[in-house]
């Protein structure tokens, strides 16, 4: 189930990627169907050990719409990259070779344009690869980052987190501090700072801009399928052994917590002053961008090529022009 999960958000391969998300959805209505409940914290009431029993079934109920959605995500990813490739049928490079019914239009755009020529065409280089055309897309590309698809959103994931893993882990911190006080705060405040990390990244995917809501959701997917793919295994393997060792799950609390820390720091951060960081700053953007590759400096040759930025208005102008074509 974990690697389902973990390929379908990697992968390329269309065919692949359907057979991982329905195989992944019969996994979890089968582990829901022989589950036996893990209570990680001893000393709870029997009122408080419904808490677990209950969360870990609805987070398996989860799961099943968890690989639905990522379905969903895999069509409308085809249908966005099919809705592009029809976009650029008849483009020949250049906002130049452009034409329109009336020649009045043409030489209206063309005045418009200037000679801005190659910021225009740039801009639709950036539109056609990206989905969107803004000045931070254009901003990244220069530095050689693949930005193909990164106008596209990726919803499985970060749904999973900002949903079920949330109320789990706020579960978890009622049920442990009744127990635990603060004399032992540490059993529990790890799962209390990745509830307001995630807290963090809901205000950020509230107020930032589409593309920054874009890249935020792409590497929340690609974080959240590592973290589920190193940590799911070992919940299973405790489930198999009837393990209760508090100092593994406090382990796997801690390293939660990390990850959502480089979560928040990568949403602030934001694509451009990711794309400045020296030596690893561009891999980690190619890395949460990609699908499928991770390289770095990849971009096609049209998208790297050296323009001067611009403004929004000459993406709707090329955006306009291409309609006219």
């Amino acid at each position: 189930m974990t690697a389902a999960a973990f390929g379908s958000v990697c992968m390329e391969h269309q065919a692949c990627r359907r057979i991982l998300n329905l195989t992944g959805a019969f996994m979890c209505g089968t582990l829901l169907y022989h589950w036996k409940v893990i209570v990680p914290l001893h000393g709870l009431t029997r009122h408080l050990a419904l808490i677990p029993e209950v969360m870990q079934h609805l987070l398996l109920v989860s799961g099943i719409f968890f690989f639905i959605l990522l379905e969903v995500d895999r069509i409308i990813g085809q249908s966005q990259i099919d809705e592009a490739k029809q976009l650029s049928h008849g483009y020949r490079g250049s906002i130049e070779h452009a034409t329109c019914s009336e020649a009045a239009d043409t030489m209206r755009i063309f005045q418009e344009v200037g000679e801005r020529t190659s910021d225009v065409d740039y801009a639709i280089d950036v539109l056609l690869g990206a989905g969107m055309s803004t000045p931070t897309l254009r901003t990244v590309a220069r530095a050689g980052v693949d930005i193909s698809g990164a106008g596209y959103t990726e919803m499985a994931f970060p749904c999973l987190d900002l949903g079920p893993f949330l109320i789990h882990g706020m579960s978890l911190v009622l049920t442990a501090v009744p127990v635990y006080l603060l004399q032992q705060c540490y059993r529990w405040f790890p799962c209390l700072l990745s509830i307001c990390a995630r807290l963090i990244l809901l205000i950020s995917l509230w107020r930032s801009a589409k593309d920054e809501r874009c890249f935020i959701l792409k590497m929340m997917a690609k974080m959240i399928a590592m973290y589920v793919g190193l940590t799911f295994p070992l919940v299973a393997i405790f489930q198999i052994t009837t393990s209760r060792n508090e100092w593994i799950f406090f382990g796997i609390t801690v390293f939660i917590m990390i990850v959502h820390g480089i979560m928040v720091g990568s949403a602030c951060l934001g694509m451009q002053r990711l794309a400045t960081l020296p030596l690893a700053g561009p891999c980690m953007l190619q890395l949460f961008l990609g699908r499928g590759r991770c390289g770095c400096g990849v971009a096609s040759p049209e998208i790297t090529s050296g323009c001067s930025p611009m403004s929004e208005t000459g993406t709707g102008e090329s955006a306009n022009t291409e309609d006219s074509e």
